[in-house]
């Protein structure tokens, strides 16, 4: 984390604003990618529904075969 304060302890606002800009980048693409690594993981489970639908149409959960998983929708 960085901090305001230099080494010397004199304030050193350029050095921590650089440094903060870098960690939200970071923070930012972290995110981004947990993101994505969910919607990866809901279109692997809907194509599984979906084929599972297509082999046996009695287990269907909705019209599309898709799975209703309201707690992933409320992260994306």
């Amino acid at each position: 984390m960085a901090n305001w304060y230099n080494a010397e302890r004199y304030a050193d606002p350029t050095a921590y604003h650089a440094l903060t800009n870098i960690e939200r980048e970071q923070r930012r693409a972290r995110n981004a990618k947990e993101r994505s690594d969910r919607k990866k993981a809901r279109r692997k489970a809907n194509r599984a529904a979906r084929k599972a639908a297509q082999q046996n149409p009695a287990q269907t959960n909705n019209e599309k075969g898709e799975i209703d998983n309201e707690a992933d929708n409320l992260y994306s």
